[in-house]
């Protein structure tokens, strides 16, 4: 559960980055968003470490394109 919805950039199917100490700790697809909370699933290829209160999350967007 994330303390960060609609009203953060927050969307369904969302790819989130989970971090600690700048390190990448695991990548969640937000799969349930409200306005000021979401829930999200874990990708298990990208878990590396049991997450915990007080993990960085924020929004995986896209690369943008070049010309």
């Amino acid at each position: 559960v994330l303390s960060a919805g609609t009203n953060d950039g927050l969307t369904k199917d969302s790819v989130v980055n989970i971090t600690r100490n700048n390190r990448l700790i695991a990548k969640a697809v937000i799969k349930k968003v409200r306005q000021d909370v979401s829930s999200a699933v874990t990708l298990p290829e990208w878990t590396r470490e049991d997450i915990r209160v007080g993990d960085l999350v924020s929004i995986n967007l896209p690369a943008p394109l070049t010309a």
